[in-house]
């Protein structure tokens, strides 16, 4: 496990690649994961193809051919190290013509997210020598904590997902050590390798001999993006996976080209930077796709046979958005599938992720949508980091994660024991009939269906109508909720009497203001006054002049 000497270590060394650490730091992990391939295979690099014995072709008149191998290279100065990574027959060009023949071939295929600077390269190598030397353990701790500092979200298309909430989707979903798991997005790993954890702290035989008896053909990810697919591996190699399956996304190619066997789980974090619509196909070829989690989505549901249950994390849009292809996914999932959740993230820690939701849902020959489970979760990632060591990069394998975080404990237990669903209804998480979704144009937001299953709240006969009709929504909340709800009528409005005072009100006051304006402004006489002076003159003078 990490000691507080290495985490010290590696803070000074990724504190040294500054700006990048807090600006970019997606540009480290890439640059440490190629190195770290560049490692696997640097002992073959001078050997010929053909021969053990013969120098291979791309040395022959090369002056760097002892110091293109890792031993020798991770002992250079930082000038000199800059000067083999990136001149002519460097590392870079070496691995360009070498990768096609490596075991690693996919995961050194994609270029640098970012030419490196002496400074960077030299640190980024810094870490790959801490991992030197320690176990598997402590290797995987190690990555871990990079990618909770990186804290990479949205800066190469695809939105990490935060510890507990791999943790959560892996609990829900349960795999088994018999499992054929897929996950099409694989992202940074996590998801595989928490699979991989969860199924090992089960069976201890199996953890002790991970390598002997892990069959990574079980385990497949897929990735359009080859940064993210070489980060990925990183990771799982770390972890202890010696041959981590991961494929490079074909839009063009059905899974029977990845396997020959169906997969009998599901998971996936299907949640995207914005403006990111690209599927990533073999070389250079790119294909456009609507949107991306529309195109994961409908892979998994098209591959997900008899049996096979998933845990997909979804954005908001795919939730209500009206548009025709995501409508037409949400009604595959209710009707040919069996919906069994939908848990609405509400933490604001997360912002890449607020307002997603994890879909859980099945595909049964007998069974199907009867009524969802929707749950609105607000446990935020720092409970979980100081509950399980994360924010000071120490997970803790004594017991799972989740069990040591109060809410996402409770929603694993709530998720496994229907029963308690049932008779433990809240605000915070109800049932919704199939057919009340399907009136909604198949609605999976928390939102459109919380009001109506909101807890009865006492009011005098004093208060608005708004609020008598709050009280007769709630009393139909164990009833079909929308077709009982919408019969519920408006309160009448009476704001007829308010208008009328105020417009009478309204003329007074400019009445009086423009007599005043009248008489002190324009310096005139009211005429109603002066027709009276006149004829009361008018009086008088004939009473004056009579004889």
């Amino acid at each position: 496990m990490l000691t507080p000497e290495l985490q010290k270590n590696i803070d000074e060394k990724w504190n040294a690649c500054w700006p990048l650490s807090a600006l970019r730091p997606i540009v480290i992990l890439d640059l440490i994961s190629y190195l770290f391939f560049f490692k696997k295979i640097s002992g073959h690099i001078l050997v010929s193809e053909n021969s053990e014995n013969k120098l291979n072709p791309v040395f022959a008149n090369s002056n760097t051919k002892e110091l293109a191998t890792w031993s020798t290279f991770k002992t250079l100065d930082e000038q000199n190290m800059h000067i083999v990574f990136t001149s002519e027959n460097g590392v870079i060009d070496l691995v360009k013509k070498y990768h096609r023949n490596s075991a690693y071939d996919i995961f050194l295929k994609g270029n640098l997210l970012l030419t490196p600077t002496p400074k960077l390269l030299f640190n980024a190598a810094a870490i790959i020598r801490l991992t030197e030397d320690k176990d598997a353990d402590t290797k995987g701790s190690i990555f871990e904590y990079l990618l909770n500092k990186a804290e990479v979200n949205e800066q190469n298309g695809q939105t990490f997902l935060p510890g507990y909430l791999a943790e959560l989707m892996v609990s829900i979903i349960q795999p088994r050590e018999k499992d054929w798991i897929l996950d099409p997005s694989a992202g940074n790993g996590s998801l595989l390798i928490n699979c991989i954890k969860y199924i090992s702290k089960r069976n201890p035989e199996f953890s002790k001999n991970l390598i002997k008896n892990f069959d990574s053909g079980r385990f497949v990810g897929i990735e359009s993006d080859l940064t993210n697919l070489r980060i990925a591996a990183m990771n799982m190699i770390l972890h202890g996976i010696p041959n981590p399956e991961l494929k490079l996304l074909n839009t063009s190619s059905s899974l029977s080209s990845i396997t020959t066997e169906q997969p009998t789980a599901f998971i996936a974090n299907l949640v995207f930077s914005a403006g990111e619509n690209k599927t990533g196909g073999e070389g250079n070829s790119v294909r456009e796709a609507t949107r991306k989690e529309v195109f994961h989505l409908n892979f998994i549901l098209k591959n997900c046979k008899a049996g096979a249950r998933a845990a997909v994390i979804v954005p908001d849009a795919i939730l209500y958005n009206n548009v025709a292809e995501i409508i037409t996914i949400r009604q595959e999932i209710i009707d040919n599938f069996k919906l069994e959740g939908v848990i609405s993230l509400n933490d604001k820690t997360s912002p890449q992720f607020f307002g997603a939701s994890i879909l859980i849902f099945s595909k049964e020959a007998s069974a199907i949508t009867d009524k969802v489970w929707f749950y609105e979760i607000e446990s935020n990632e720092k409970n979980w980091k100081e509950n399980t060591g994360a924010e000071k990069g120490i997970p803790n394998n004594s017991k799972s994660i989740l069990e040591q975080t109060s809410e996402t404990a409770g929603i694993i237990s709530q998720f496994r024991n229907k029963n308690s669903r049932e008779e433990n209804k809240n605000s915070n998480f109800f049932y919704i009939d199939a057919n009340d979704i399907r009136s909604r144009n198949y609605n999976l937001s928390f939102n459109e269906y919380s009001l109506f299953i909101q807890q009865e709240i006492p009011v005098t006969p004093a208060e608005s109508a708004s609020g008598e009709k709050k009280i007769i929504i709630n009393k139909i909340k164990n009833q079909p909720l929308f077709p009982a709800a919408e019969k519920t009528p408006d309160p009448p409005k009476r704001y007829a009497k308010k208008i009328i005072i105020i417009s009478s009100l309204s003329i007074v006051v400019l009445g009086i203001a423009f007599l005043a304006y009248w008489v002190f402004y324009l310096k005139k006489d009211i005429p109603f006054f002066n027709k009276s002076a006149a004829i009361s003159a008018k009086a008088t003078d004939s009473t004056t002049v009579a004889p």
